[in-house]
């Protein structure tokens, strides 16, 4: 039988607590061969360890993972397997990519290395009254360099 006892779902002689997911359609018909697969179902997947169902195709393996995720309000994440799915497929992948450096991206690189250099080296030298004016004129020329690289972008 299938039962609710504080906190956990009954099935047969197993229990097995509650999750907290309840985003379930109606489950299947608990026929006294359903109930005894749950239970046996329910005992692997709590035991902690990999659980492996095999049998025919529409042998009912995908439904009774589901009815139990349902009746132990447990989140359920279904992937499609085969036998061309690779295992970065599971996971990611890195995968190597060669950076192309072009003039326009070193000359980028280039420009953006003398902001800094200037921001940090040249700025500190000069007055605090003076610094306001000269970031001033930098953030201009920061700020053409930007929008020359939008409308060469755009062509």
């Amino acid at each position: 039988t299938v039962e609710s006892v504080s906190g956990c779902v009954r099935l047969g002689s197993i229990y097995v607590p509650y999750g907290t997911h309840t985003e379930y359609n109606d489950g299947l018909i608990h026929t006294k061969e359903t109930i005894k697969q749950l239970e046996t179902l329910a005992a692997a997947s709590s035991s902690g360890r990999a659980v492996l169902l095999e049998g025919d195709t529409c042998s009912r393996k995908t439904s009774l993972v589901v009815e139990l995720a349902r009746l132990t309000h447990n989140k359920l994440v279904l992937l499609s397997l085969n036998q061309d799915v690779e295992t970065s497929d599971l996971v990611g992948q890195w995968l190597p990519v060669k950076k192309k450096t072009t003039l326009k991206l070193t000359i980028i690189d280039l420009f953006d290395s003398i902001v800094k250099d200037v921001v940090l080296l040249v700025i500190p030298r000069f007055s605090i009254k003076e610094r306001p004016t000269l970031l001033i004129k930098l953030k201009s020329v920061y700020d053409l360099k930007q929008s020359l690289m939008e409308s060469s972008e755009s062509e």
